[in-house]
């Protein structure tokens, strides 16, 4: 703002200063214009400002009336702003300079900064005892190993989980076998490592040390170690190498430290290592893809379980997994808990419905799957009434898979429905059901919860022909026996069946006899066939001896008694699509 100057009015030496004040105000309006302007005067300076001008102008009580009209307007402009920044909840981010104030490593001393590092140099490496990322990832947890990864690199502590076998080569440094598993590495001293390696497909623990840069032969540690059973016990108690089995799903909890399982497939295998005090577990749930891990160091000190393994059809843990039994995952005997998964996971396949037939004396559900149209001609199998006859029940559960893998046309005409396992509540306890009574005399009077399951599928689906699997017989043959009750058309029938899989059985080289004892009509192969027209086969599948189903030896093994149970039924399952119409013709009569 322009100030109008003193005229000659004045001598020359009053008119030169008070041009010089005039001077002075307009820088002064200058300064107060551009610190308006930029929003840099606060309010205590601009009260300055104005008192100062009150001091400089003659008038001596300069306010904003005393303003030309153009700084008046910005006065007001600023105080609208100033009252904006000030009022409390109004203050944006955009209103902060947030480079103003940072603090950062110039303002500290170069002690302060060594300290900091672990006194070591500015910007130097972290010290050994300063935390950095190779310290965070110093444990591993699960790891799927890359096909040519060496067993002797792998020196960091924790659980690695080897996919396939191709993986697992002795030309890698693994044990002899080339089987999946788990490989769990453990830190002894400054300078040993303990490695233990286990084969979950066949049960085995091998276990190896490097001292001073050099690896130990691999040494197998469960050579004639009996499985014993777990019951109560707690699993922080079990230190000895070997093997232990958990069938009791009472007793896997928290306080007995075990892992924390999903569904309902608790039951399992324990598989301990112990080198030199450092402890290695691993637990197998009856459950595909179920593994856990754990460590015990040398003070005694329990580490976490982990999750560290899946399986799939081809025994990998990297996707595309398909269901699979406890049998095929650990070699030992499924559980009621991990077969009723088994089916829960088959229910997802398109071919499949898993329907829940009926309940036993203990009130468990028992399942059946029904494979393709239920509307069509249903061959039935019927498995595992005994409860002792666990093998059985192996083969059903791995035929309600192999028949979705049907690679005829079998399925358009017909449909296949498998009861695994009629005699849940005493599966390794007793060949009867919880009320003592033979399920397998009950087919006259019909009183048992469990015959009423199987009543179920004869009574609601048009069941052409039925297979009843059991195990035992003669150590060495299977054994088969046909209807021998019913019309004389199912009695016919019932022979072809005989015939078709004793023929079966033979070419694939096995032994095979009729069962010789009588069975009565109350049996499931007479009953059914006597009261619902139906051709049907018993087959007894020899499993060594009357205790043989325990877990202390298996003979012959249960993947044999599987595969065996399956080929006869998948014989037969074929036999009866092919002549669908004469079966059809039998039942209708």
């Amino acid at each position: 703002m322009k100030l109008q100057r003193t005229g000659s009015l004045w001598n020359r030496d009053n008119r030169n200063s008070i041009n010089s004040n005039w001077e002075r105000l307009e820088t002064v309006f200058k300064n107060v214009d551009k610190l308006v302007i930029e929003g840099k005067l606060t309010p205590d300076e601009y009260a300055e400002i104005i008192a100062s001008l009150n001091g400089l102008l003659k008038s001596g009580n300069v306010d904003k009336s005393d303003l030309t009209p153009e700084f008046k307007e910005k006065i007001e402009d600023f105080d609208t702003q100033l009252a904006q920044k000030v009022t409390k909840g109004n203050v944006a981010v955009a209103d902060i300079n947030k480079n103003l104030g940072k603090f950062n490593q110039t303002y500290m001393s170069d002690e302060l900064l060594q300290q900091m590092a672990g006194n070591t140099p500015i910007n130097a490496v972290p010290a050994d005892g300063s935390v950095n990322n190779s310290k965070l990832d110093s444990i591993v947890y699960g790891k799927i190993l890359d096909i040519g990864t060496n067993a002797n690199s792998l020196d960091v502590p924790g659980f690695y989980t080897v996919s396939s076998g191709v993986r697992a080569t002795e030309a890698l440094n693994f044990p002899p076998g080339n089987q999946f598993g788990v490989l769990n590495v453990r830190h002894l001293g400054s300078a040993v490592i303990a490695q233990s390696y286990t084969m979950h497909s066949i049960g085995e623990i091998w276990t190896r040390r490097r001292y001073s840069g050099s690896w130990s032969a691999w040494r197998k540690i469960n050579e004639n170690i009996r499985t014993s059973f777990l019951n109560k016990l707690d699993l922080n108690e079990i230190t000895d190498t070997g093997e232990w089995r958990q069938v009791d799903s009472a007793h896997i909890t928290s306080n007995l430290n075990y892992p924390d399982i999903s569904g309902d497939a608790l039951t399992g295998t324990l598989l301990v290592s112990n080198a030199s005090g450092s402890i290695s577990q691993t637990y197998i749930a009856d459950r595909a893809g179920e593994i856990f891990v754990r460590d015990r160091n040398v003070a005694g000190r329990w580490f976490e379980w982990k999750k560290v393994g899946g399986t799939n059809e081809s025994g990998r843990g990297d996707g595309n997994s398909v269901p699979k039994t406890d049998m095929e995952i650990t070699g030992r005997w499924t559980s009621n808990d991990a077969g009723d998964n088994f089916m829960f996971e088959m229910g997802k396949h398109e071919l499949v419905e898993i329907i829940e037939v009926g309940r036993s004396v203990r009130d468990r559900p028992i399942y059946a799957a029904v494979i393709g149209d239920p509307t069509k001609p249903a061959y039935y199998i019927n498995a595992a009434s005994h409860g002792t006859e666990v093998g059985a029940a192996e083969a059903a559960w791995l035929l309600v898979r192999e028949f979705t893998q049907e690679k005829s046309l079998m399925l358009m005409d017909m449909c296949i429905i498998v009861l695994p396992n009629q005699n849940p509540d005493n599966r390794f306890i007793a060949r009867g059901n919880k009320n003592a009574v033979d399920i397998n005399r009950d087919w006259v009077d019909k009183e048992q919860p469990e015959t009423h399951a199987a009543m179920h599928i004869l009574n609601n689906y048009n069941v052409v022909a039925a297979t009843d699997l059991h195990n035992f017989g003669y150590p060495r043959h299977v054994s088969l026996k046909e209807a021998i009750y019913g019309t004389p058309e199912v009695m016919a029938k019932s022979q072809e069946l005989f015939d078709l899989v004793t023929t079966t059985l033979e070419n694939d080289d096995q032994l095979v006899r009729r069962y010789d004892p009588e069975a009565p009509n109350s049996s499931f192969t007479n009953g059914v066939a006597e009261q619902w027209n139906v051709a049907t086969l018993l087959i007894e599948i020899p499993c060594g001896g009357y205790n043989d189903w325990t877990f202390d030896h298996y003979y012959p093994t249960p993947y044999w008694q599987a595969y065996v149970g399956g080929l006869a039924c998948k014989a037969t399952a074929k036999y009866v699509w092919r002549n669908l119409s004469d079966f059809e013709a039998v039942k209708s009569e």
